[in-house]
Parts: structure tokens; sequence; C-alpha cells
């Protein structure tokens, strides 16, 4: 919607995936754009399709606490409790941290991975294609 100048309704949160902006400073002409939309951070976490945009969170923290409309930050690959440690521990508590499920071992362990999440509302995102594509492979190894 960005790139063809359609206007945004006020009150959308806008998301953000940061596998698709090339460099941080593209983040930040994005972020003053939408500055009056809640925003929605994505940052894949060992993403093997492209495109292979990567960053970290220490690159990603100056951009969270200098913009108080970023409410949402997702993090993909999320298989255990564990892999939401450092996220919990560096994120704003005004920033809901969003685990993306994309493989059966994240699904297994979901109930874990919601237990970790400090909020009263939890939120987690499920990537349907990914998924898809964990089961047929694992068809075997799967139970209701």
């Amino acid at each position: 919607m960005t790139n063809y100048n359609i206007p945004i309704p006020s009150g959308t949160i806008y998301r953000i995936n940061l596998a698709w902006v090339n460099d941080l400073d593209e983040l930040e002409k994005l972020l003053k754009k939408h500055s009056k939309h809640e925003i929605f951070l994505d940052l894949p976490i060992r993403r093997i399709k492209p495109p292979h945009n990567s960053y970290n969170l220490k690159e990603i923290i100056p951009f969270i606490n200098n913009n108080t409309n970023i409410k949402y930050f997702a993090i993909s690959n999320v298989k255990t409790s564990n892999d939401l440690d450092e996220y919990l521990s560096l994120l704003p508590i005004t920033v809901t941290l969003i685990p993306k499920i994309e493989n059966i071992i994240g699904i297994k362990n979901i109930e874990q991975i919601t237990k970790k999440l400090p909020y009263k509302e939890k939120i987690i995102m499920l990537d349907h294609d990914d998924l898809f594509s964990d089961l047929l492979k694992n068809e075997n190894n799967f139970t209701n």
C-alpha cells in the first residue's frame, strides 16, 4: 500500500516485515511515514527463503525506543519458549512480543511458548505456508 500511495485509515495497525526492508534508512523512512499508525514490526529469524535482509534485535531496539507507536514485535521460527528470552529481556514492556510459529516443533510447544509471554492478552502468529510445508514433510512424525 505504501508503494502505491493508498491512504491507510486511522486506527489501522501497519505491519512492517523487516525481510523486505533493504536497510535501516529505509526502516526510518517507513516509520516516519506511518508515525500516526500503530506499528507491527516483523523480524525474520533464521529465514531461508528470499529476501535475505537480516537484522538483529540490538540494531532494531533504538528504533523501537524512538518510536512509541511500535506496539507489536514478531519474531519468526519460534520453536520453544527459550527462543523468546532475549527479546523479552530487551523489549520495552509497552511492546507486545508475538511469536511466529512455522513448524511442528513450535506447535507442539505452543502452550509453553504462550505461558512465557508476560501479557494479559497473548498473541501468536501461525505461518500457514511454512507450517503446511513442514506438516507435509513430517507427516509420519505428527499425530493429532
